[in-house]
C-alpha cells in the first residue's frame, strides 16, 4: 500500500500518551532532537512504498558506514534522502514543520523500521530500544481506547512494548542517566511499564512494582511517582498507603497553588469521598464536592478553558 510522503524539518520528541485518569504526563517517553534537511509535502504527486523505503533505509545503512566521524544516526541519512528520491520541482514543493511526534502519528510502522535497523546495527544502544518502545507503546494505547470494552482485544504492541522498555532498561548504566529534558531515564521507564500494567493488564501488583522502581531510580525527590503509586493504591482499597504517597507528593514544589490543586484532584477526591478526609494541600473540601465548582476554578486560574 502507498503511503503520501510527508517530510519533515526537525526530528524531536515523541508523544506520551495518558491514558486515563490523569496519569503523569512524563511517563511516557522521548527522542533525541536533530537538524534534518527541509522537506516537503507534494498533493497527489509524489508517493512512496514500503519497498522504496526498504531500498532508502538501505541506503542509509550504506552511507552510516561510510561516516568516519560517526556524528549521525541511521535516520538522519534516511530523512536526507528521501526529497533527493522524490524529485520535485520547486512549484511543487510544500514545506511543512513536522517533527518526528507526527511523523510517528502518520506512519509508526516506518518509524518502527528505522529504530529496527538502528537496533540491528547496535544491539546493545539503549535509546533505539527505548524509541521503538515509545512507538509501541503509543500503538498499545490507541488498543486500548478503541477497544475499552473489550478486555480481549489484541495486545501485541503492548507486548512489544514491554519487550523494548526492559531491554532499555538491560542497557542503561545509571539512575543518573537523563533525558534531553532532564528527566531520569529508568524512572521514565519502570513509570510508563507500572502505567501498562495498571490500564492494560489490570495487574495492579506489577504497577506498584514498577512504580516502586520508579520511585527509588528517580534522582530527583520527592518523586513524581508517588502520585502514580498512590492512584494504584486506591484501585486496590488500600486508602491509608494513598494517602501517604499523596502526602509525600504535595511536599514537591509546584508552580502555583492551582496547578497543585489540578495535579491531584483526582486522588484528593477519590480519598475524600471514600474516607471524608480532605488531606493538606489538595483542593477544599467545596470542591472536591463538586467538580463543575473546581473547573470553575481553574477556568479563574487560567488552567482550564
Amino acid at each position: 500500500m502507498k503511503i503520501k510522503l510527508f517530510f519533515l524539518v526537525w526530528i524531536g520528541v515523541m508523544p506520551v500518551l495518558n491514558a486515563q485518569d490523569n496519569v503523569s504526563t512524563q511517563s511516557v517517553l522521548s527522542v533525541e532532537q536533530v537538524k534534518v534537511r527541509p522537506v516537503v509535502d507534494v498533493k497527489n504527486k509524489e508517493y512512496i512504498d514500503a519497498k522504496e523505503f526498504d531500498d532508502i533505509l538501505r541506503e542509509a545503512e550504506n552511507k552510516l558506514k561510510m561516516d568516519k566521524s560517526q556524528n549521525k544516526k541511521l535516520r538522519d541519512y534516511v530523512f536526507e534522502i528521501l526529497p533527493i528520491k522524490n524529485k520535485m520541482s520547486g512549484e511543487e514543493k510544500m514545506k511543512l514543520a513536522l517533527d518526528m511526534n507526527e511523523f510517528i502519528e502518520k506512519y509508526p510502522l516506518l518509524a518502527i523500521k528505522i529504530y529496527d535497523k538502528e537496533i540491528e546495527l547496535n544491539p546493545s544502544n539503549p535509546n533505539a530500544y527505548y524509541e521503538r518502545a515509545s512507538v509501541y507503546y503509543s500503538l498499545c494505547m490507541k488498543e486500548f481506547e478503541k477497544n475499552s470494552n473489550n478486555k480481549n482485544f489484541d495486545k501485541t504492541y503492548c507486548e512489544k512494548y514491554i519487550v523494548d522498555a526492559d531491554n532499555a532498561l538491560k542497557y542503561i548504566k545509571s539512575d543518573k542517566e537523563l533525558d534531553i529534558y532532564g528527566v531520569p531515564f529508568r524512572m521514565k521507564i519502570y513509570s510508563s511499564k507500572g502505567d501498562i500494567y495498571r490500564f492494560i493488564y489490570k495487574d495492579l501488583q506489577k504497577a506498584i512494582d514498577n512504580y516502586n522502581k520508579a520511585i527509588k531510580s528517580d534522582v530527583f525527590q520527592p518523586s513524581q511517582e508517588y502520585l502514580n503509586r498512590a492512584r494504584a493504591y486506591c484501585d486496590i482499597n488500600n486508602y491509608e498507603k494513598a494517602k501517604k504517597d499523596l502526602e509525600t507528593y504535595l511536599k514537591r514544589d509546584f508552580t502555583s497553588e492551582a496547578t497543585r490543586m489540578s495535579e491531584t484532584y483526582d486522588l484528593c477526591r477519590r480519598i475524600y469521598r471514600k474516607t471524608g478526609e480532605v488531606i493538606a494541600g489538595c483542593a477544599e473540601k467545596k470542591l472536591l464536592e463538586n467538580s463543575d465548582e473546581f473547573d470553575k476554578f481553574l477556568k479563574s486560574a487560567g488552567l482550564l478553558k
